[in-house]
């Protein structure tokens, strides 16, 4: 089974179901079966700048095995994969510049960020 956390910074409107969803569904079609679980932030664009060390990323994914920092594991017997952090004003600047829905926006960003957390990158 996989485990999706969400995390809201604040009350965005996002449906944290069809971000699980779309995680869950992302690592079941690149070959993911394994008992894993994943977290997921939707944070203002000045914590993820904080997060990223420079301004301007859409998304960043922590993927377990690139943590440096001590980490508190979760205490089943289940693999955990990373962390993806979404800007909410990038997704919305994103919707509005492409003519999208907001929530289309934060699901690209979460599919591509679960695509790195499994060590499928961009060319």
């Amino acid at each position: 089974m996989t485990e999706v956390l969400v995390y809201k910074q604040s009350a965005y409107p996002v449906s944290s179901k069809k971000i699980k969803d779309t995680v869950k569904e992302t690592l079941s079609k690149n070959g993911v079966i394994s008992d894993c679980q994943v977290s997921v932030a939707l944070v203002n664009s000045s914590k993820i700048d904080e997060l990223a060390g420079e301004p301007g990323h859409p998304v960043l994914a922590y993927a377990n095995n690139e943590i440096k920092e001590p980490f508190s594991f979760p205490q089943k017997d289940i693999i955990y994969l990373g962390e993806i952090v979404v800007s909410y004003q990038a997704a919305l600047d994103e919707s509005q510049k492409k003519g999208k829905l907001l929530e289309e926006a934060v699901i690209e960003l979460v599919k591509h960020a679960t695509l790195h957390l499994i060590g499928i990158h961009h060319d």
